[in-house]
């Protein structure tokens, strides 16, 4: 399948059958990671941190799938920008990219359906830092991901940054 068509506010047309597959995943890993993060002190692992869980499946699972399906071949900062606006957008599709090279790529965020009940230390280290440390593991083992923003945290945006350190 070819990369599909961005529209003018950075989105991903995406069908109702995908939305609904990713969101039942996501309705059985989500309450999963949140248990294992109230439990990583009495149940030990292998795993060094509770957003450990997200990162390889991430990496291993959703980053492969999500750069196949859109026929995205690049392994620099533009096929992460990409791939994390069509992960966004399968829940909460405003956004914009306001960078887009293949050594940095920005997508800045206004909205968030998960900003009113996740803290930014949650959000950090449990969703959202490990899910895009995973994307960049999966396209380019130089590639950074930094966020720096957090609606979460009371600020006016999100900022997704991914840079490909040489």
């Amino acid at each position: 399948m070819s990369e599909r068509t961005l529209l003018r506010n950075s989105c991903y047309v995406i069908p109702m059958r995908e939305k609904l597959s990713v969101h039942i995943r996501r309705l059985v890993l989500i309450p999963y990671l949140f248990l294992r993060y109230a439990m990583r002190r009495f149940i030990p692992t292998e795993m060094e941190n509770s957003g450990d869980v997200v990162r390889t499946y991430v990496r291993d699972h959703e980053a492969k799938r999500t750069l196949r399906a859109l026929g995205i071949q690049e392994r620099d900062a533009t096929a992460a920008i990409k791939a994390a606006t069509y992960m966004h957008n399968l829940t909460h599709p405003l956004g914009d990219i306001t960078e887009m090279t293949p050594q940095r790529s920005v997508r800045i965020e206004k909205h968030c359906p998960f900003a009113r009940f996740l803290s930014p230390d949650k959000c950090r280290d449990l969703i959202s830092g490990p899910a895009f440390r995973g994307l960049c593991e999966a396209i380019h083992p130089n590639l950074i991901h930094t966020h720096t923003e957090y609606l979460s945290g009371g600020d006016d945006m999100c900022d997704l940054v991914f840079e490909l350190k040489e």
